[in-house]
C-alpha cells in the first residue's frame, strides 16, 4: 500500500497563519452511505486504501491525512457494523445458513484487520492530540443533500463485540 504511507508521511499542520478549515467544509462533499452502498457487494479481501476514499475527491484529502483516516474507518465501520446487522433471507437449508453466518463472520474479522492495518500505519509517525480528535470527531454525512451525519467516536461507544 504505497499511496496510503505517502498519505500518512504528510503531517497535518495548525498554525495561525494558515487559514483552518471548517468542518461543515466537508459535510456536504463527503456522504458515507454511497460508498458503502457501493462497497457491500465486493469482497471485503481485496479492499485497499483507494477503495475507501472516493476519487471525485480524493485529492482534497491528500493533505489532511486525519481527515482521510477518518473517512475510511467510517466507511469500514459502517460496512462492519451492516454485516453484524443483517436480517436478510436466509436460505431454508441450515447448512447454508450456517454457512453464510460463517462468511459474515469472516467479513467480520477481514473488516477489523484493514481498520487496525490501516490505524497502524496511521500511527508509525507521531501523532498529535489534536489529530486523533481530528480522527475521532470529525463529522461527515451520511447522505447527500442530508444533515444527517457521522463522527468516528459514534462507533466506539456502540461497538457490537
Amino acid at each position: 500500500m504505497p499511496s496510503m504511507n505517502n498519505w500518512f508521511r504528510m503531517s497535518s499542520e495548525a498554525s495561525p497563519l494558515l487559514l483552518a478549515r471548517n468542518p461543515s467544509d466537508y459535510l456536504n462533499t463527503f456522504p458515507i452511505f454511497p460508498l458503502v452502498e457501493a462497497l457491500e457487494a465486493t469482497n471485503f479481501i481485496h479492499l485497499r486504501w483507494q477503495d475507501l476514499i472516493p476519487r471525485t475527491v480524493s485529492a482534497s484529502f491528500d493533505t489532511e491525512p486525519c481527515k482521510s483516516l477518518a473517512f475510511a474507518l467510517i466507511v469500514l465501520l459502517e460496512l462492519r457494523k451492516r454485516q453484524i446487522a443483517w436480517k436478510g433471507q436466509y436460505p431454508t437449508n441450515s447448512y447454508e445458513q450456517w454457512t453464510e453466518e460463517e462468511a459474515r463472520a469472516r467479513d467480520v474479522e477481514i473488516l477489523e484487520d484493514k481498520m487496525s492495518e490501516f490505524w497502524e500505519t496511521f500511527l508509525t509517525q507521531y501523532r498529535s492530540s489534536s489529530d486523533l480528535h481530528d480522527v475521532l470527531w470529525t463529522p461527515f454525512l451520511l447522505k447527500k443533500d442530508k444533515s444527517r451525519t457521522i463522527r468516528g467516536v459514534k462507533f466506539f461507544f456502540h461497538l457490537q463485540l
